[in-house]
C-alpha cells in the first residue's frame, strides 16, 4: 500500500494487491480539496471499475465548466487508471496529473560525468546526470549573468577558497570548466577538483532553473558531501521549490540531512509483507512531541523513525 499526502484533504492513494494468483490494483484515489474548501474525488477505482471527474470547458468564458462524474471500467484489474484513462479523456483533471507524474525529473549525478567537457547545443537544461554541466554553466554565464555571480557569490560560503570558475570553449570546440583557488595563480580544471566541489556547483546550477519541470526528484544527494554541508544544501533545495513553485522530491539516507529538514517535509518508507508504506513524520505523535529537544536525524538514528528509507 502506497500512501502520499500533502495535507489532509488532498492525497493519492494506490493499494496494490493479489487475486487469484494475479497483481490487481485493489483500490486508487485522488481528492484534492478545490478553492472553496470541498473535497472533491478525482478519480476512485476498485479492482479496475470505477469513477473519473471529467471537468469540460464552458464555452462562454464567463461560465464555470461544467463538472461529471463517469463510470469507466479498465481492461484489467491490474492497470492504474491515472494512466490507462489519460491517454483517450480529453479535457479531463486526470490527463493533466498523468502528465505532471509524466513530467518528474530525476537527478542522480554522477562525479566522473560532471568532470567532462560539453559540446555545445541547443539544449537548454541541465541532463539527468549532469553530462552537460560545463555548457549550461557558460549558458548561464553568457545569458544569465546575475544568476551565474550569485552561484559564485555562495561557493566561498560553503566550499573554501574556491571564488571563480569558468566555462571555457577549447579549439576543437568543446567546453570546459576551470575552478580559480584563492591559494593558486593557475585556476584548476574538474580532474583536480574535489567531488563535494564539483557536485555543490551542478546542484547551485541545476536549482537555478535548469531543469524542465516542477516536479524534481534528487536521488541521495549527501554523496561525495561534507556533513556540514548538508544544512545550506537543504535550504537552497527548499528556497528553489518555492521560488518556482515546485515541488521536490528528495531520497536520503543521510541523518545529517534529515537534520536540516523540518517535521512537515520528512517522509519515510516501511517495508513490511512484501508492501511499502510512505509515512509522514508529522502524523506521528510521539515523534511529533520528541522532535521539539531532537533533532530528526537523531531521532531516525535512535529507531523513533521506524524508517527503511526516507
Amino acid at each position: 500500500m502506497l500512501w502520499v499526502r500533502s495535507d489532509n484533504l488532498n492525497c493519492t492513494q494506490v493499494e496494490i494487491g493479489q487475486s487469484a494468483g494475479q497483481i490487481v490494483v485493489r483500490k486508487e484515489l485522488i481528492t484534492v480539496k478545490n478553492g472553496i474548501g470541498y473535497v472533491e474525488s478525482f478519480l476512485s477505482f476498485a479492482n479496475g471499475i470505477g469513477q473519473v471527474l471529467n471537468i469540460i470547458p464552458s464555452d462562454d468564458p464567463q461560465l464555470l465548466p461544467i463538472k461529471k462524474q463517469e463510470e469507466e471500467q479498465l481492461k484489467s484489474p491490474d492497470i492504474l487508471a491515472v494512466q490507462a484513462l489519460s491517454n483517450f479523456k480529453k479535457n479531463n483533471t486526470v490527463s493533466l496529473i498523468s502528465y505532471q507524474l509524466a513530467e518528474l525529473f530525476i537527478v542522480d549525478f554522477d562525479v566522473k560525468i560532471l568532470r567532462l567537457p560539453s559540446v555545445k547545443s541547443e539544449h537548454t537544461f541541465l541532463f539527468s546526470d549532469g553530462s552537460n554541466l560545463a555548457h549550461i554553466a557558460k549558458n548561464l554565464y553568457d545569458y544569465r549573468r546575475v544568476d551565474f555571480d550569485k552561484i559564485l557569490a555562495k561557493l566561498p560560503k560553503h566550499i573554501p577558497a574556491i571564488y571563480q570558475v569558468e566555462a571555457l570553449k577549447t579549439e576543437d570546440g568543446r567546453i570546459i570548466l576551470k575552478f580559480q583557488d584563492k591559494h593558486f595563480r593557475d585556476p584548476f580544471e574538474t580532474q583536480n577538483v574535489s567531488n563535494g566541489t564539483m557536485k555543490f556547483f551542478a546542484y547551485l546550477v541545476l536549482l537555478s532553473g535548469y531543469y524542465p519541470s516542477r516536479l524534481l526528484c534528487l536521488e541521495e544527494p549527501e554523496k561525495d558531501f561534507h556533513p556540514q554541508i548538508m544544512p545550506y544544501l537543504v535550504d537552497e533545495i527548499r528556497q528553489n521549490a518555492e521560488q518556482r513553485s515546485a515541488q521536490v522530491f528528495v531520497s536520503t539516507h543521510s541523518p545529517e540531512f534529515v537534520d536540516s529538514v523540518q517535521l512537515d517535509e520528512l517522509f519515510y518508507m516501511v517495508k513490511q509483507d512484501g508492501f511499502s508504506t510512505i509515512r509522514a513524520a508529522a502524523d506521528d505523535p510521539v515523534v511529533c512531541e520528541l522532535a521539539k529537544d531532537n533533532s530528526l536525524g537523531w531521532l531516525w538514528r535512535n529507531n523513533y523513525l521506524q524508517a527503511n528509507s526516507l
